[in-house]
């Protein structure tokens, strides 16, 4: 049934409604992975500045960074998340901002903060590639 759904999904044939709801879902499931992931992250960082005291403190301050990266990489993920739920909240997701016309769900599901339908996009690629000449 879940394969089904998720065919539909991507082929257009349940309703709009029903396709967000499926992205509502994924999203909530993508923001708790995240969660998850930061947590654990934080809690590796946290012994790794610990064995950085025992240890060869250069060593260990690469590690350290490299988690700070994927603690910020995470973050962001997870903002996106949270801005796309939120504006699942106030019915303005899956519009376009400048023309107001739907996203398609295709590129909702790739992008989960995409704005703008492609169309604008490609409008505004097209103007910047003319301001570039």
């Amino acid at each position: 049934m879940e394969v089904l759904q998720e065919r539909s999904l991507l082929d257009g044939t349940l309703p709009r409604p029903l396709q967000l709801a499926g992205l509502r879902r994924t999203w909530h499931d993508a923001r708790l992975a995240l969660a998850t992931g930061i947590e654990k992250l934080q809690v590796l960082k946290t012994e790794r500045q610990r064995l950085a005291e025992t240890l060869d403190f250069r060593c260990c301050s690469q590690e350290q960074l490299l988690d700070d990266l994927l603690i910020q990489r995470a973050s962001a993920e997870l903002r996106d998340v949270e801005r796309a739920l939120s504006c699942m909240r106030d019915r303005s997701y899956g519009i376009c901002r400048v023309c107001r016309c739907e996203i398609a769900i295709l590129r909702l599901m790739a992008q989960p903060t995409a704005t703008l339908c492609a169309a604008c996009i490609e409008e505004r690629l097209e103007m910047l590639s003319a301001d570039a000449l």
